[in-house]
């Protein structure tokens, strides 16, 4: 097998410049390239390079294109470097699980043991600096038995041992992988879950990133969806959920929510626990376990603020219709929309379109969603500018069809580096560029846009198209020229000499550090990354 990390930097650049180019780096990542055609590590190289943070809340787009499994492999693929282990300890948490777990269990077959250690890596959590001592290690050591689901190994490491002062403790938690109740709930070990309650586990101590149990944040202090928009904002359900019955719910592990719900193990937290169960089930479409916690609490949708519109939202995101039906049943308003505007989507429409669902899009249009709806009146919140910014063509078409602003779509293209949205509005309105506008035309507002995302195919397209490099910017009194020295790189200084501009006086001002778009440091090298392909 080809090991690209062997190549000399320039080239490898290259060849990693061209295959993410070639597709984008969400679908990149979304199509497991990397671990198709070579070590899976080298997409990490890819993010330490180019990307702001693949595993940070903030960039979503990358960190919903990675799969359970390639994040797996990726971890378990850095925790057997030396160096990497040193730096980071969660690392270092991987590899002595692993390597634990293997001489505990005497396996020999690799097939069982590299599924076992991908389990391992893509359940640790993401902690630094936290010392490892001997009790943290056997926490660490019997959390890693419970993923892979052998019961006989944690009862063993559950035994008593008066010799021993660092044995597992059956409701001790490790930041590094959270609560045994929980590990066991969230991978679906029902043997486990129910030995675990036998042995006092508590289900109603929380999973937490701190080495003591500290809670605090789970507890009730109201439904505030504010506070849900960081909660929820994850990739994988399997990365410390915080309870064990969400994490049976975000699982749907049906048999492990009954079991936790019985009068003798029900959880005792307040009802902020049961409601991100109930916006848990949402996600995966269990109506039978939504409507089980309502009756647990014995009390109704609407008595909670706030509630509806999440779980609108999360049965958007992952496409759960009859559970949108049954919220617009209830009287949710199918226009819901975050207000104060503090999520990454302007309303269900947009959060749709911005997905690519077009089945979404259609449902949400016949039940009396309005096309151009903007909450909050603000550019780039409305349906087809969210499905524009995200290159989905398909959507894009349809929304124009349906009575959608193409002006507003053309400028979020442009925005948002997607080019093949550029081309097809352009292709079937040949004459949007020269609309009117408040700061001139649409055109020229549009290759601002793309000057300052720095994407080349757009400009060009822009320019080829009609759209003048020198009138039409009265409203501001700079041309792109002067916009482009005032904050871009020479390279796309160039590329508007080659365009057509006039070098303007004075000198250029390179920008202190690349633009980011979806996550994206936009540089030379990686500014065609950034497009949905």
């Amino acid at each position: 097998m080809l090991e690209l990390g062997t190549l000399p930097a320039e080239l490898f650049d290259l060849v990693i410049t061209h295959l993410v180019a070639s597709v984008g780096i969400r679908k990149a990542i979304a199509l497991r390239i990397v671990s198709r055609c070579f070590n899976a590590a080298i997409l990490e190289a890819i993010c330490a390079r180019q990307v702001v943070d693949i595993h940070d809340p903030n960039t979503p787009d990358l960190a919903y294109a990675m799969t359970d499994q390639l994040r797996g492999k990726i971890f378990l693929a850095k925790s057997r470097l030396a160096a990497a282990k040193n730096k980071y300890t969660y690392l270092s948490v991987i590899a002595s699980v692993n390597q634990a777990l293997d001489i505990l269990t005497g396996e020999t077959s690799t097939k069982v043991l590299r599924h076992r250690h991908v389990s391992v890596a893509q359940a640790v959590n993401i902690v630094q600096d936290l010392p490892l001592d001997s009790r943290m290690e056997a926490q660490n050591n019997l959390s890693g038995a419970i993923i892979i689901g052998d019961l006989h190994l944690v009862k063993l490491l559950l035994a008593a041992d008066e010799s021993s002062t660092a044995l597992a403790d059956v409701n001790e938690n490790t930041p590094y992988f959270g609560r045994p109740l929980t590990i066991a709930a969230t991978w679906g070990h029902a043997e486990i879950v129910s030995y675990l309650l036998d042995r006092g586990a508590l289900p109603d101590l929380f999973s937490s990133t701190r080495k003591s149990g500290d809670e605090s944040k789970w507890e009730n202090h109201g439904w505030d969806p504010g506070d849900e928009a960081s909660i929820w904002h994850v990739a994988s359900y399997r990365q410390s959920p915080a309870s064990a019955l969400r994490g049976a719910v975000l699982g749907g592990y049906g048999n492990i929510v009954h079991l936790l719900l019985l009068p003798e193990h029900r959880t005792t937290c307040s009802n902020l626990e049961y409601l991100r169960a109930i916006v848990a089930g949402v996600r995966t479409g269990r109506l039978d376990l939504i409507r089980t916690f309502f009756q647990v609490m014995g009390k109704g949708l609407s008595e909670f603020k706030g509630l509806a519109n999440e779980m609108i939202w999360e049965a958007i995101r992952f496409d759960q219709k009859e559970i949108v039906q049954m919220l617009l049943d209830e009287g949710v308003d199918v226009t819901a929309y975050p207000d104060p505007d503090i999520r990454t989507f302007h309303g269900t429409l947009h959060l749709a379109a911005s997905l690519g669902n077009l089945s979404m899009v259609q449902f949400l249009l016949e039940r009396g969603a309005d096309v151009n709806f903007n909450g909050m009146g603000k550019p780039g919140n409305s349906a087809i500018e969210g499905a524009a910014g995200g290159g989905q063509e398909e959507v894009v078409e349809f929304l124009l069809d349906a009575g959608a602003d193409p002006v507003r779509a053309l400028w979020s293209a442009a925005k948002e580096g997607q080019p093949r949205v550029v081309k097809l509005l352009l292709d079937k309105l040949p004459d949007l560029i020269h609309r009117p506008d408040e700061c001139g035309s649409a055109g020229s507002q549009a290759l601002i846009k793309a000057l300052l995302a720095c994407n080349l195919t757009s400009m060009t397209l822009l320019v080829q198209r009609g759209v003048s490099l020198t009138e039409g910017y009265e409203f501001s009194g700079l041309l792109p020229m002067d916009i482009a020295k005032q904050g871009s790189e020479r390279w796309v200084i160039d590329h508007m000499i080659s365009l057509g501009a006039e070098d303007t006086p004075g000198d250029a001002y390179a920008p202190s550090s690349p633009p980011t778009i979806g996550g994206v440091r936009v540089t030379e090298h990686t500014w065609e990354w950034v497009g949905k392909y």
